[in-house]
């Protein structure tokens, strides 16, 4: 399963052809490049995920997620753009025809596919066997791996994350960093919350607000 998303998430599976939406030299004040496809290979890799995955969707109360939840995801969203500003994003405030299609795609295609990888089939996956296994080839230390089954199984898929959407160029290592922060807030809403949902609410926000309200893709 990991292997086939993979391949189809990358774009290397052969067979599929993503017609581009919308293509600018640079989408407002970016000087960088921005192609938006529809992505039906990675669309197809969440389907997978979700199909064999779907056991594990739990879903809160909307009265727990406004009170508890939200203000949290927020917050988090709301100072990695503070970072992001502060390291160098322009405000570059724009709405229009691309919003619509922006908001569809990702959220159906990036936003549900990466979650349904990141959260559901690694996060939740080393969170279930580092609580329930015994792991005594660790001897002493088999207890505390169990204890903090949680806590590892979101440092290791944050840092997973980090590294699938790793680069290079100008303004890599900032980018970085904020992709680092958005893992960090991903993995926590979900370790927080054990909702998928609520970590790809979170995920579409942020890219949502981050095209919306500054250079998209970033510019440093």
């Amino acid at each position: 399963m990991i292997i086939i998303s993979l391949l189809l998430a990358m774009h290397i599976a052969p067979g599929f052809h993503n017609e581009v939406i919308f293509y600018s030299p640079g989408l407002g004040t970016s000087t960088m490049p921005f192609t938006l496809k529809a992505g039906l290979d990675k669309a197809i890799a969440a389907a997978i995920v979700l199909s064999l995955m779907i056991s594990r969707l739990q879903f809160q109360g909307v009265g727990i997620f406004i009170q508890k939840d939200l203000p949290v995801m927020l917050t988090g969203i709301a100072g990695i753009l503070l970072t992001g500003y502060i390291l160098g994003i322009d405000l570059d405030i724009k709405f229009g025809q691309l919003t619509l299609a922006f908001a569809f795609f990702h959220f159906f295609v990036t936003c549900m596919a990466e979650e349904a990888f990141f959260r559901l089939l690694v996060q939740e996956t080393l969170w279930q066997k580092l609580q329930k296994s015994p792991l005594r080839f660790l001897g002493p230390l088999a207890g505390q791996v169990n204890q903090y089954a949680g806590f590892i199984a979101f440092t290791l898929s944050a840092s997973l994350f980090t590294l699938a959407h790793f680069h290079t160029g100008p303004g890599a290592m900032e980018r970085m960093f904020l992709i680092f922060l958005a893992a960090l807030l991903y993995a926590g809403i979900y370790w927080r919350t054990r909702s998928y949902i609520t970590s790809v609410t979170a995920h579409f926000l942020l890219n949502f607000l981050h095209l919306s309200l500054f250079t998209y893709p970033a510019t440093f």
